[in-house]
């Protein structure tokens, strides 16, 4: 009875059997179509890799090379700046080597010139006690031109003390000297006083320059005053001896006034800054000629004063080395 029902049922199981194959045949086209669809969407990724990659490999390469370039480019500029460095390092080393140079250079200078600024300073404190300030920083001036002597208007003095040799013999030596350097603070106060130069001392006599170094506005009337002022402090001196018992000491000035050639005169181991011409002999004539508290004056010079000062007329005088005569005033006082 079972075995008919099979039987019975054969149509029905052979459409079931159809149905599964065409399910599995159809299931297979679809799995074919996807299988074509993945291999062609694979073989589109690949392209598409292939090209881009070939793309980027043409890029990569470009940049590859620029890289090089570039990398290149650096190394030459890192090699040009090593170089640079190693010439400034180079430049630096020397300059500072010269920097050192010159600074022992200039501390041998600095000391060299302390030195001479010393050995100048000591010079200068020498020729200040002897000859004066004014004409040591004179002599001292490497840029002063009166060196090689110049000519210039300048107004002379000279003084000297009369019976200065009888009282030299009836004296020590000693009394005599410091009878004259007590005598000669008071007439080089006198003279200082006016602007004047003591130029020297010749034994007892006095040799005074007026506008030379030091420049003066009227030299003539300068010095006039400062011989006056050294007959005051005479009179002054001659009352402090007169209280110790010393007789008084008597002067006589000459001055005359001009042209006369300034500088250094002498020898090349020893010269002597001082004011030679007619201007000076005729002043130390005048002063040969004068008596006790005269002021003897030439009428030339006389006649550029007359208006400011008090004088009066001597005489003509024949003086020793002079061509012509000359006429004589004596300086009283100014007006």
């Amino acid at each position: 009875y079972g075995n008919v029902s099979v039987l019975d049922n054969r149509p029905v199981y052979r459409k079931s059997v159809e149905e599964i194959l065409d399910e599995l045949v159809a299931g297979i086209k679809t799995i074919r179509y996807i299988l074509i669809s993945l291999f062609l969407l694979v073989v589109i990724l690949a392209l598409t890799l292939y090209f881009y990659n070939k793309r980027n490999r043409h890029y990569l390469w470009g940049l590859r090379k620029e890289l090089k370039k570039n990398e290149e480019y650096f190394g030459q500029k890192i090699t040009e700046v090593k170089k640079e460095n190693d010439s400034v390092r180079k430049e630096n080393e020397f300059v500072r080597k010269e920097a050192h140079l010159h600074k022992r250079i200039a501390d041998v200078l600095g000391k060299s010139l302390q030195e001479e600024k010393k050995e100048k300073q000591k010079l200068r404190t020498v020729l200040e006690k002897s000859i004066g300030p004014e004409i040591a920083k004179e002599l001292i001036s490497k840029d002063s031109s009166s060196h090689y002597g110049a000519k210039q208007e300048i107004t002379v003095l000279f003084s000297d003390i009369r019976g200065f040799t009888a009282l030299a013999e009836k004296t020590d030596l000693w009394s005599v000297q410091t009878l004259l350097n007590k005598y000669f603070e008071h007439m080089a106060r006198a003279i200082g006083k006016h602007k004047g130069v003591i130029n020297k001392y010749m034994g007892d006599a006095i040799f005074a320059i007026f506008n030379a170094p030091v420049k003066i506005e009227d030299h003539l009337l300068a010095a006039i005053a400062a011989a006056l002022e050294m007959q005051k402090e005479l009179h002054l001196f001659n009352q402090k001896l007169n209280t110790e018992g010393v007789k008084p000491i008597k002067m006589g000035i000459g001055i005359n006034s001009g042209e006369a050639i300034i500088g250094s005169l002498g020898s090349s181991s020893r010269l002597e800054y001082t004011a030679i011409g007619d201007t000076v002999n005729l002043a130390s004539r005048l002063e040969g000629e004068a008596k006790d508290g005269q002021i003897l004056i030439t009428e030339f010079v006389y006649q550029k004063i007359k208006d400011k000062v008090k004088a009066e007329y001597v005489g003509i005088f024949h003086l020793k080395n002079v061509e012509k005569a000359v006429r004589v005033y004596n300086l009283l006082s100014l007006k």
